[in-house]
C-alpha cells in the first residue's frame, strides 16, 4: 500500500494510516512523527497521492478527498464514476503534477465502465479514458506517469508480459508495446 506520501511542491513527507485513516507528518530532519488529522472518506482506503500541495485519497466506494496541507483542512470531491471493483492496494493513484490525478484500475481497461479515469484538478471532474487499443489483460497493473504519458504494464504472478502500453493524457490516446 502506498501510505508514504511525499509532497514536492511543500517538501514535506506523510504517512497515512489506511487502518485507522490517521495522517500523520514525518519530519525528515529529526525523524519525528505527529498526527495532522484523520482522512474523511467514508470507505475503505483504495489509494492515495500528493500534487501540489494536496494529498488526495480513493476509497474503495469510489468516494474521493482532498487534504490541503496548507489549511490542515479535508474537503470532498466529485465522486469517481464508473462500475471499477476497487481494492485496497491494488487500484492506483497518479499524478502528473499539475493539472490531472489518473486512477489506473486492476482490471480490464478496454471495457466501459473500467477504463483508466482522469481527474481534472482545476474542473473536479472524471473523465473515462478512450478504450480503444486499451489494456485487457484482467491482472495486476504496474504504472507510472511521466511527462504527459501514463505507462502501463500488466503483471500476472506466473508471467512477466513485455507488453507496455502508453496513454496519452491529453490526446486521450492508446499506444501498445509503447517501447
Amino acid at each position: 500500500y502506498n501510505n508514504i506520501i511525499y509532497d514536492e511542491t511543500t517538501n514535506r513527507l506523510f504517512f497515512l494510516c489506511w487502518s485507522d485513516k490517521t495522517l500523520w507528518e514525518i519530519d525528515q530532519s529529526t525523524g519525528a512523527i505527529t498526527q495532522k488529522t484523520t482522512c474523511t472518506a467514508a470507505g475503505t482506503i483504495a489509494s492515495v497521492v500528493a500534487c501540489a500541495g494536496v494529498i488526495y485519497v480513493l476509497d474503495t466506494s469510489r468516494n474521493f478527498v482532498k487534504y490541503t496541507i496548507a489549511s490542515n483542512t479535508w474537503a470532498s470531491l466529485t465522486a469517481m464514476t464508473g462500475s471499477h471493483s476497487i481494492s485496497q492496494g491494488y487500484a492506483r493513484l497518479l499524478s502528473d503534477g499539475s493539472a490531472w490525478i489518473v486512477f489506473v484500475p486492476y482490471q480490464s481497461m478496454a471495457t466501459a465502465g473500467t477504463e483508466l479515469m482522469k481527474y481534472s484538478i482545476s474542473g473536479n471532474t472524471w473523465t473515462a479514458a478512450a478504450t480503444a487499443s486499451a489494456p485487457s489483460n484482467t491482472n495486476y497493473y504496474i504504472s507510472e506517469i511521466f511527462n504527459g504519458f501514463v505507462y502501463v504494464q500488466y503483471y500476472n504472478s506466473t508471467d512477466n508480459y513485455s507488453a507496455i502500453w502508453k496513454y496519452n493524457i491529453t490526446g486521450n490516446t492508446w499506444t501498445a508495446s509503447a517501447l
